[in-house]
């Protein structure tokens, strides 16, 4: 994720502002911080349509909506290696062609043209008077048409030392000749505000103004809106501008001006120090975190009359930060996530306002008044059918074009997308994204056998989900090496409750550490409150749904969600009755905790209402401030005092010495030689995680603060629409990280409780594949389809061309490599499925309903995908039925020949062989589990043995 030329670019954007005057100096943003991004506006030549343009209707799905356009080339071309390597840092290749242009666009735009050719081209249809009319209308000098001018040619070569030292000096220049307008407020338009948060509607800004207009869809509370805090206004920095952690020169926003404009809607004028140059897009950040998700204690984000936090991100949930880019001029020309080359520009008036998503697409157009017609032109990228839609958000902005009285010229290749969004149908299959089909001998090199084991001992696992699974490596005491799994839950799906406690009872968060002999299935086990682990230590080890990964004997885990702190102890109750007769974890009680019990699969009846506290404690007996609600004996219960939350933690732990304290009852602090260290950007749950050529990336998940109530987080829920990476520093006695970068995408990394995967890329390197995922925005949120190829370098592509059937959820996934053919497998077992199979025929079901099936996603050497249907994981017992999969652990057979990176060497693989074993997860007994989850789902403790044959 390098930015070549970046540090040149900067410097020269810094020296030309300077050098306009003492008032000019501008300061420089952290480069790990949340300053913003801007991008130098691309300025190709390109060929007018000159057509009648039309809105966008085409049908599309809402999934294949939010990747086709907004992101996403496929990854490298097929090299000729014949044997790929790990961990090998190149060049990026030169992405292939597929077979449909249309279906294609990238994720990480360059916002620098080719360079310019002695090719012919059409310009555009521009009004001669147009510099004219916004001379005088600015009250400017001649010069600055032309300054404008050549700026924007200097923007469309590629970046070099040489342009950027050109960039700035002419940034020097257009600085004194800048006009000097007020801004043009905005028009008004129909609340969208729906509970969720109020989110940006419009932005505009002169050309050459020192004042910007935010435009909301509901009120908002002064204090927020006035707080300088809240805005950040950066130059381009000539890097990619999803890279939100890297930064060009701020402009200080100097004052925040609010109004209401009507009861449905608000303003907020920002005054900045310098004015806004023409023809360059800025990034601007508005901040939507509270302190409990961004870490920072003096955090005050803009905010509702109603209280909810603004949401920055529109993705139809409260809270989440607010990233665009603005520009402002006649004319103005960018390059969008499909690689299209755009050209904008007003005929007379003061120019025209863009504002655009970080991956490049347009959220909004708006023509300044006095100008007489909007015209434009697309020169489509590779892979693109040229369709630059306006209004390019899943959930679109409620205005995305408007005219101000102009005429609207713009050709056919711009459509405006409706008011609801694209959310017609899927479309039907196509060569680039064909439908499954159904495994056989002879369109797979292998067939799985997938057998549930029946062993003396297998009854005495723990049913676990959600937990962190990792294993020792094979000695003389324990030739197949231990299982250690700790986290996670011991129940099922979580329920939908209005109470937090009642949907994710703290009784079944697994606050024990299990060591597991795979040969014999002896168990031992140990609460993390009975070792020398400090308790905000073991909390995050105890969360859910933690992420992380193994190296070695060292393991790293990020984050989970859980109540810190919380304490486990078992007693009787009595229906009607306060009285607790404890019988055990009597020493972990005291006055005024919560208490919080459910029973059992397949019970699931609440034990106590929630709320219910310690009012008393006589011996051993806990009087609770509320009566039981059943009578039962021997009932799990946990006390805790705080609240749920994401952890904000990275922990490093030698599995060997885990499993050895708690085997021996020594001391695991010291055994384990646990490090951990905490960082607001570490605070995610749900996510993936992986190490990559010397890097650690974090991806996506969200930011869970509070009880689940039912829908959302009672405090705050945050996506964090981001891949995240850094590199991990670890002494063996310290922690820390370095050289963390976040590349964001509200449109199409908005996912959680996928599978991140390694993979050998189509040019032999490793590279990581998210697939799957879930929820889309809106109240309706189903799983994703499209792949996510993240490369080398840290490129991440979305391949918007392959639409993934099967198993969108986190489950059991195992990579093949296949040298001969360079085809990648990745077979995913059972969980959560976007589509279903019967009699011949895939059904989609936004329901996401539990499945059964075994699915192998095969990427060719040209990149292109295919699903194969296998066999399904069949019944533990006789006729039984139910569903397995979702949450499960992997432990991998470690005798098997493997890259670098993990993924086995199909080709090496003679007869029958055992991959691994398929260990916990939840089962439900059926596809949709509707009503009290608790009584149709649980946390499983069966082992399933896969074997692999090839054919």
């Amino acid at each position: 994720m390098s930015c070549r030329g970046a540090r040149v670019g900067v410097a020269a954007l810094a020296v030309g502002m300077s050098m306009a005057g003492p008032q000019a100096v501008v300061a420089f943003a952290d480069s790990d911080g949340d300053a913003g991004v801007a991008t130098s506006s691309a300025d190709p030549r390109e060929t007018a349509d000159g057509a009648v343009r039309g809105d966008a209707t085409q049908p599309r799905s809402a999934p294949q909506r939010t990747t086709a356009r907004a992101l996403g080339r496929l990854g490298p071309a097929a090299s000729r290696r014949p044997s790929p390597l790990v961990a090998e840092e190149r060049p990026q290749p030169r992405s292939r062609k597929p077979a449909l242009p249309a279906a294609l666009g990238r994720i990480w735009p360059q916002e620098r043209a080719t360079p310019l050719t002695a090719e012919t081209t059409t310009p555009d249809p521009v009004d001669p008077a147009a510099d004219t009319l916004e001379s005088a209308a600015a009250g400017s000098t001649q010069p600055a048409p032309l300054s404008d001018g050549i700026g924007d040619r200097l923007s469309g070569l590629p970046a070099s030392s040489f342009s950027d030292l050109l960039s700035g000096a002419m940034l020097m220049v257009r600085r004194s000749l800048a006009p000097k307008i007020a801004a043009t407020a905005a028009p008004a338009v129909s609340s969208t505000a729906d509970g969720n948060g109020a989110v940006l509607t419009s932005i505009t800004g002169v050309p050459g103004g020192r004042s910007l207009l935010l435009t909301f869809d509901g009120p908002l509370r002064p204090g927020t809106a006035t707080d300088l805090a809240n805005y950040s206004v950066t130059a381009p920095n000539f890097c990619n501008p999803q890279i939100v952690t890297s930064s060009g020169p701020e402009l200080r926003v100097v004052a925040a001006e609010y109004r209401d404009i009507s009861t449905t809607a608000s303003q907020v004028t920002l005054t900045l120090a310098h004015a806004l140059l023409p023809g360059l897009f800025y990034r601007i950040f508005i901040n939507g975190e509270l302190p409990i998700t961004n870490g920072n204690p003096n955090s005050n984000p803009l905010t509702g009359t109603d209280g909810v936090t603004f949401d920055g991100d529109n993705d139809d949930t409260a809270g989440g930060n607010f990233y665009g880019l603005f520009g402002a001029g006649r004319r103005l020309s960018f390059t969008d996530s499909s690689g299209d080359q755009v050209v904008l520009a007003a005929n007379g008036g003061s120019g025209v306002n863009v504002w655009r998503e970080l991956n490049g697409d347009i959220d909004q157009i708006t023509v300044l008044p006095g100008a007489s017609a909007l015209t434009g032109s697309v020169r489509p990228g590779r892979d693109s059918d040229g369709t630059v839609y306006v209004g390019s958000v899943t959930i679109p902005v409620p205005s995305p074009l408007n005219l101000n009285g102009a005429t609207d010229n713009l050709p056919s290749s711009f459509s405006t997308v409706p008011p609801g969004g694209l959310t017609p149908p899927p479309p039907p299959p196509t060569a680039t994204s064909p439908d499954p089909v159904i495994a056989t001998s002879a369109n797979l090199p292998y067939t799985l056998n997938i057998s549930p084991v029946s062993a003396p001992g297998i009854a005495e696992l723990p049913g676990i989900q959600g937990g962190v699974f990792a294993q020792t490596t094979p000695s003389r005491d324990y030739p197949s090496g231990l299982w250690v799994v700790f986290g996670g839950r011991t129940n099922g799906l979580h329920n939908f409750d209005p109470s937090g406690e009642q949907s994710f009872p703290p009784s079944f968060q697994n606050n024990v550490i299990y060591v597991i002999n795979p040969v014999d299935w002896q168990v031992w086990s140990l609460p993390w409150s009975q070792t020398d682990v400090p308790s905000s230590t073991y909390s995050p080890l105890s969360s859910t749904d933690q992420q992380y990964y193994q190296k070695g004997d060292t393991l790293y885990t990020v984050g989970g969600y859980s109540v810190p702190g919380t304490v486990n102890f078992t007693g009787n109750v009595s229906i009607r009755s306060p009285n607790i007769a404890v019988t055990s974890g009597l020493e972990n009680l005291a006055i005024g905790q919560t208490i919080s019990a459910v029973l059992p699969y397949p019970s699931g009846q609440e034990v106590f209402p929630s709320g219910t506290t310690i009012t008393a404690i006589d011996i051993d007996t806990v009087t609770a401030s509320q009566g039981a609600e059943v009578e039962a004996s021997g009932v799990s219960l946990a006390a805790f005092t705080r609240n749920f939350t994401t952890y904000n933690t990275l922990t490093a732990l030698s599995i060997a010495g885990l499993a050895q304290a708690v085997i021996t009852g020594a001391d695991v602090a010291a055994l384990a030689n646990i490090r951990q260290m905490s960082d607001s950007r570490l605070a995610v749950t749900g996510g993936g995680m992986a190490a990559l050529n010397g890097r650690t990336y974090l991806v996506f998940g969200h930011n869970f603060q509070g009880g689940y109530n039912g829908a959302t987080a009672s405090i705050s829920q945050v996506y964090t629409d981001e891949i995240r990476s850094f590199r991990i520093i670890d002494t063996g006695r310290t922690l820390s990280i370095a050289g963390y970068q976040a590349l964001r995408d509200p449109v199409n990394f908005r996912r959680r409780d996928g599978n991140l995967v390694s993979i050998i890329g189509t040019a032999g390197q490793a590279e990581l594949a998210f697939l799957g995922g879930v929820f889309t925005p809106g109240d309706n949120g189903t799983g994703y389809q499209a792949p996510i190829i993240i490369g080398p370098t840290g490129r991440a592509d979305v391949d918007a061309a392959y639409q993934q059937f099967f198993n969108q959820y986190t489950t059991t996934d195992i990579p093949l490599y296949d040298r001969s053919s360079r085809s990648m497998y990745t077979v995913l077992i059972g969980g959560i499925s976007l589509y279903e199979y019967s009699a011949g025929q895939f059904t989609p079901d936004t329901s996401l309903p539990w499945v059964d099936y075994v699915d192998s996603l095969a990427r060719a050497a040209d990149g292109s995908f295919q699903e194969y249907l296998m066999s399904s994981i069949p019944a533990v017992t006789p006729g039984g039925t139910g569903f397995f999969g979702a949450g499960s652990g992997f432990f991998a057979n470690q005798a098997l020949p493997t890259y670098r990176n993990g993924v086995v060497v199909l080709d090496a693989l003679r007869g029958p062989t055992v991959l691994g074993y398929m260990y916990g997860g939840i089962y439900s007994t059926v596809p949709q589990t509707r009503g009290n989850t608790f009584r149709l789902t649980a946390a499983t403790n069966q082992v399933f043995q896969i074997t692999l044959t090839p054919t």
